[in-house]
């Protein structure tokens, strides 16, 4: 199912796909590091390199 609306550009919708890109390239809030699901890795959580 696919659904359309439209929103002013000057709101905040998040997590978001930009136009052109795929579900891989997806924008979240700046106010999370990860989108939801999206397993850390030792670099992010500060492990061995």
């Amino acid at each position: 199912m696919v659904i359309e609306f439209r929103t002013d550009s000057s709101e905040k919708v998040f997590p978001m796909v930009p136009a052109g890109k795929t579900n891989d390239d997806i924008v979240v809030d700046p106010s999370q590091s990860k989108p939801v699901g999206q397993a850390a890795t030792a670099s992010d959580s500060g492990g061995a390199k």
